[in-house]
């Protein structure tokens, strides 16, 4: 029998490792601590299974720990829905991920899911289906195709640095800045909820003029991958017997940026605003000269 020397043994080890790492690799998802196969952009079109129904633009980013952030754009209606709760459920022998969203202007629940026909790192197939109050039917509402349109790398900082809005909202806007230290983000606006109690006025009146700022966060932001701030605001918030003016926390912002020109953020966890407040973020204004998406 021949032995096989070190250096050879030493070769076949490595060999059968990448092998192994490979087989592995097309059925590790969500968590895994290498890029996953498929990661990336996709771009394309979606369309309503009914005539005359609503059609547009789809993109699907797929992050390397396997969630999804979803953008349909409505061509009739020049609106946004953007989803960031999906997740890649396999990708062998296909690429099977979902966007799901319930937090939509609608008042309703939005979802779509990929089939058969997606192709890891290729192509994303399947369909999309919108419910608003009771659902009256089980089937899809509409089809969508993508195909892999670019790798997925950071952001450059100077292309987000800006003024961002919600379209149709005039409450208020953000500006994000990228300092040496991380992105700081500030937001000015005017409150567009009241409390009462037994019929009378407490805490922050509506209207009232306010601003938040947050800590610092991350140097570097990927297409899809989420991120929280933390915020502060003023001036104080309810209860009304704080007078003294001063800057307290005001909860966490989550916030998922697409490209240089849109971005979804969420507002949890105020000691002031009631409930959650989210946004589907466009940009209104950026550095004169600066790069583009």
């Amino acid at each position: 029998m021949k032995i096989c020397s070190q250096r050879k043994f030493l070769h076949l080890f490595v060999v059968l490792l990448v092998a192994g790492t490979q087989s592995v690799h097309a059925d590790i998802i969500v968590g895994a601590p290498f890029m996953l196969a498929g990661a990336g952009v996709y771009k394309g079109s979606y369309s309503s299974n009914a005539a005359g129904g609503d059609y547009g633009t789809v993109t699907i980013i797929i992050a390397d720990n396997g969630t999804t952030a979803c953008d349909f754009h409505s061509d009739q209606n020049d609106t946004d829905v953007i989803t960031t709760g999906g997740l890649v459920t396999s990708n062998s022998p296909y690429m099977a991920l979902t966007c799901e969203s319930a937090d939509i202007s609608f008042g309703g629940s939005w979802s779509a899911a990929t089939d058969a026909s997606s192709v890891t790192g290729q192509s994303l197939s399947g369909t999309w289906t919108r419910v608003t109050g009771v659902s009256t039917g089980s089937g899809p509402t509409g089809t969508f195709k993508a195909t892999f349109a670019s790798a997925l790398k950071p952001i450059d900082p100077a292309a987000i640095t800006g003024l961002w809005y919600q379209p149709g909202l005039s409450d208020g806007g953000f500006n994000f800045l990228f300092a040496d230290s991380g992105l700081l983000l500030t937001y000015m606006g005017v409150t567009t909820w009241s409390t009462t109690y037994n019929g009378q006025p407490t805490g922050v009146p509506l209207g009232t003029p306010y601003w938040m700022i947050s800590a610092v966060g991350p140097k570097t932001v990927v297409p899809g991958t989420s991120f929280s701030l933390n915020l502060f605001a003023a001036p104080n918030p309810p209860p009304a017997q704080i007078a003294a003016p001063g800057v307290t926390p005001a909860g966490s912002l989550k916030v998922t940026f697409f490209d240089c020109k849109l971005a979804t953020a969420t507002l949890s966890g105020s000691t002031f605003i009631p409930g959650n407040l989210s946004w589907s973020l466009h940009k209104l204004a950026g550095v004169a000269n600066g790069p583009g998406c």
